[in-house]
């Protein structure tokens, strides 16, 4: 069987061993915690039918864009979203801000690398020369204003 051929700048992601593999460890086992606590947080509220809102749960006040203008903000229903994607509701998840759902997914990847990372002592790092963080926070800042022209043609 032949090898697909490799990109002559490497691959996309790749896994080396830390050079302070407890170091490693430790910060691996804090962003696994800060994700964990984030998923139980969300677990915990109970998510707004509306799509909007569960972040008042928590003690923070309404959305201001939504109480001038009428207009969701492009994060309103972030949390909503983690909450419904935490029970396996996905569709309303979307439904309730695509971008919150996607972070969500981000989050548990994070939590599962935070894992490897944990078992292992090795780190996964980005090959900046393949990947443009120009392209990258666009795609990011893209993804987002879709989500939010979305989510305005839902409320």
């Amino acid at each position: 069987m032949s090898r697909a051929r490799e990109h002559p700048l490497g691959p996309y992601l790749y896994r080396v061993q830390a050079l302070r593999p407890n170091r490693a460890r430790l910060v691996a086992g804090l962003v696994l915690l800060a994700g964990v606590v984030v998923l139980a947080v969300a677990a915990w509220l109970e998510p707004d039918p509306a799509g909007y809102g569960t972040h008042r749960q928590l003690g923070i006040s309404a959305c201001g864009m939504m109480a001038t203008t009428g207009v969701p903000c492009p994060t309103c229903g972030m949390t909503t979203a983690f909450s419904l994607a935490i029970r396996g509701r996905w569709i309303e998840a979307v439904k309730a801000q695509a971008a919150g759902t996607l972070l969500v997914v981000a989050v548990g990847l994070t939590c599962a690398v935070s894992c490897s990372v944990l078992l292992t002592g090795k780190v996964w790092l980005v090959n900046w020369f393949r990947v443009s963080a120009v392209k990258l926070v666009f795609l990011s800042l893209a993804i987002l204003l879709a989500a939010w022209i979305v989510k305005i043609q839902l409320v």
